[in-house]
């Protein structure tokens, strides 16, 4: 019981940390609100997921190679999801959200691998 409620607890920190990291390329795009709302959406769609997902690779495949190859088709999965996600809700060029994805997405994921570093 202990266990699920740390873990509920640990992708909801995860999560709220990632949509801060990703709300900074909304400041750089016409209708905020819209995309900053989009944004949480999409987050709070995906990230649990992949969070989960990580979680169980780096527990069970010590192969650090293959948990490489792991991490980078899930967040190429994430990256086109949300595109696909931002596209739905935003009604905005398939191109347009998926360049935005892929940089709100690089952005947290380098600035939680430099804290996973530490």
């Amino acid at each position: 019981m202990i266990a699920a409620v740390l873990l509920i607890f640990y992708l909801a920190l995860v999560c709220l940390i990632t949509v801060l990291l990703e709300s900074i390329p909304v400041l750089f795009v016409r209708n905020r609100g819209a995309w900053w709302k989009a944004g949480i959406l999409c987050n709070v769609v995906t990230n649990p997921i992949i969070n989960l997902l990580m979680l169980l690779v780096n527990t069970y495949i010590p192969n650090q190679g293959l948990t490489a190859g792991i991490t980078l088709l899930l967040e190429s999965a994430v990256v086109i999801t949300e595109a696909w996600l931002y596209r739905k809700m935003l009604h905005k060029s398939l191109r347009i959200c998926f360049v935005f994805s892929l940089i709100a997405n690089a952005l947290s994921w380098s600035i939680g691998a430099v804290f996973l570093q530490l």
